[in-house]
């Protein structure tokens, strides 16, 4: 039943913090349905400045405007409970299950309104373990869900979820969305790339330690804790060019041949779209939530993660024949990407756009 004198809205969503790729998607989807946005906080202590966008079309409201890593939890709980309790909505839409406190509202909320976003995948989730026990608990107070692919849907799968389900294809529209011609120039040799933060679960001493025996450059963009110590025992063809501004990646993605992403964790993998719409080539481990629906025989090489030998042979491949792969990165669309985000939602709504 709609409230009187509410405004009705089809999507209410919960999120953790404006990041642009969320901001982007939620601006697209609110030219088709009506939206409001929660944002539990305003960032994050471990995102830079330019990963948020406050380019902002649509309703929303900020919990916390502090970091959602020091955010009062309990204090979250209860004002998210004073703003959904009167909404007049047909979903009340959960980013996952990170944030403990949204979790605990779908229980106080109706379950036919309830739908949650799935973007951890099957590959780093212990079936066994008390923690997939709860999710299984919080799943039973879920009507909707919407996984960003194939192996985020397999959760719902082994938790035996038998309620609707919407694959998004994405987990959220990038600032580039359209290809882009990579640079033609004949390099005497093969640049790789790596752009992401440099923290243990994306393995990048493995990657700077595969390299040494590698004839090829390897450009690393990104901070870290770890720098510094994986800066010291890298050989001569591996350079650290340190945070760059996103506005700024455009000539570095444009300048090498080939995208790698060696992560031990990863649930699904934004920078894997973003090589891709600026045709490089991609490699990843198998361990990259992205790599079942993204990742072709004609666009890249999945690896087996943490297998020196695999990498350096993905490597190999490549470079022997960069041209067909850099052929198959150009079938990417990332316009068709960003559409399929969009059915997805509506298609929970029976809504054409």
């Amino acid at each position: 039943m709609k409230l009187k004198n509410k405004p009705y809205y089809d999507f209410v969503f919960i999120t953790n913090v404006p990041a642009f790729y969320k901001v982007n998607l939620f601006n697209e989807l609110s030219k088709t349905v009506k939206l409001k946005v929660i944002f539990i906080s305003n960032k994050s202590e471990i995102r830079n400045s330019d990963f948020y966008s406050y380019d902002i079309n649509f309703d929303y409201i900020t919990i916390n405007h502090s970091s959602y890593e020091t955010r009062n939890k309990a204090k979250t709980f209860f004002r998210l409970f004073q703003e959904t309790i009167f909404l007049n909505y047909k979903y009340l839409v959960f980013s996952g299950w990170e944030t403990k406190e949204a979790s605990l509202l779908s229980f106080l909320t109706p379950k036919l309104k309830n739908a949650i976003v799935i973007e951890s995948s099957i590959l780093e989730t212990n079936v066994d373990s008390i923690k997939f026990w709860i999710k299984k608990v919080l799943l039973s107070r879920i009507s909707v869900a919407f996984p960003s692919g194939f192996l985020q849907r397999k959760i719902l799968t082994e938790a035996g979820f038998n309620g609707e389900i919407h694959i998004t294809h994405g987990v959220g529209i990038s600032n580039y969305q359209s290809q882009f011609e990579v640079d033609k120039y004949k390099r005497d040799e093969m640049v790789f790339l790596y752009v992401g933060r440099i923290s243990q679960e994306k393995n990048i001493a493995f990657l700077v330690n595969t390299f040494k025996d590698i004839n090829a450059k390897l450009l690393i963009v990104g901070d870290g804790d770890l720098r510094k110590n994986i800066e010291s025992s890298a050989s001569e063809n591996v350079y650290f060019l340190g945070y760059v501004e996103n506005k700024k990646l455009k000539e570095i993605y444009s300048n090498s041949d080939c995208f790698i992403l060696p992560s031990l964790s990863e649930p699904w993998g934004l920078v894997i779209e973003e090589a891709l719409t600026f045709g490089l080539p991609v490699i990843v481990s198998d361990m990259v939530g992205c790599h079942f629906d993204l990742v072709t025989d004609k666009n890249g090489i999945v690896y087996e993660v943490n297998s020196y030998d695999a990498l350096k042979n993905a490597i190999q491949n490549i470079s022997f024949n960069i041209e067909k792969y850099k052929q198959g990165a150009k079938l990417y669309q990332p316009e068709k990407i960003a559409e399929l985000q969009i059915e997805s939602y509506c298609g929970a709504l029976n809504v054409k756009e």
